[in-house]
């Protein structure tokens, strides 16, 4: 399954519940695998249970118990609409992938007014 940084995106505000989150157009098994992700990534602490799935990659369970600093930064940088927006434009512009690690620089670099 492809990453999607704009549903790591609305999973961690979810997690933070700073804001209402809509995510519909997001199928189940596109849910699970982003929250797994989320913990491998190391942007959230918890559990991710896999079962012998035809698809392993897609989790049966995740529980999110909390986010890593990283994953607060993420969620804290990335609130508003449009300096996500920015943020993703400064990425593909810059050539950068749409990674957590280039998205947490860019959003870090945007906070701090140098971007």
């Amino acid at each position: 399954m492809d990453r999607d940084l704009d549903l790591v995106r609305l999973l961690l505000l979810e997690v933070e519940g700073s804001v209402d989150i809509n995510l519909d157009g997001y199928g189940n098994d596109q849910i699970m695998y982003h929250r797994g992700y989320i913990i491998d990534a190391g942007l959230a602490r918890g559990v991710v249970h896999r079962t012998s799935r035809t698809d392993s990659s897609i989790p049966d369970m995740v529980h999110i118990s909390q986010l890593t600093q990283d994953g607060h930064d993420f969620a804290e940088a990335s609130n508003s609409d449009s300096i996500w927006a920015k943020a993703k434009e400064a990425m593909l512009e810059k050539g950068l992938g749409l990674t957590v690690d280039a998205a947490l620089a860019v959003l870090k670099s945007i906070s701090m007014g140098t971007l």
